[in-house]
């Protein structure tokens, strides 16, 4: 049988200190690196993620669909997956991929961007300029 608290004891209370002793520490990091100019620790709210979005054109070399196929937090990681072609992302028929380097946030505004085509040949994604069909898109991946 489980006995009621009085008041707002119990695990409740456990968790709020916990989690007011966490930001206590993000506070303190925080005021070392602006003393110190410098950032000695990640900022855990504001570190990027990079999406890899497969796109699919059609004959005309159109923008026909996209698929948001996973994240890394870490951008080598994302360029090997998509150049290994990890888990078949072409698909036989995502011949346009791209990385998009993302914060976190509602329709995130993406600054940094490695595109990548399809080679047949080779089976695997090379770099490629932005393709003219993604010109004034703003976001592939999220949002």
């Amino acid at each position: 049988m489980i006995e009621k608290t009085q008041g707002c004891g119990g695990l409740g209370d456990i968790m709020s200190n916990v989690i007011k002793k966490q930001y206590e520490i993000i506070d303190k990091v925080n005021e070392l690196d602006k003393k110190l100019n410098s950032p000695l620790v990640m900022n855990i709210f504001n570190h990027p993620i990079y999406t890899i979005t497969t796109i699919e054109v059609d004959k005309k070399g159109d923008f026909s669909s996209s698929r948001c196929v996973g994240f890394y937090y870490d951008l080598n990681e994302a360029k090997n997956a998509l150049e290994e072609n990890r888990c078949d992302l072409f698909e036989t028929c995502y011949l346009y991929a791209v990385i998009e380097e993302s914060y976190e946030g509602i329709y995130p505004h993406i600054e940094k961007q490695l595109w990548y085509k399809y080679n047949l040949k080779e089976e695997k994604y090379e770099k490629c300029k932005k393709p003219e069909f993604a010109m004034g898109c703003g976001s592939c991946g999220i949002g």
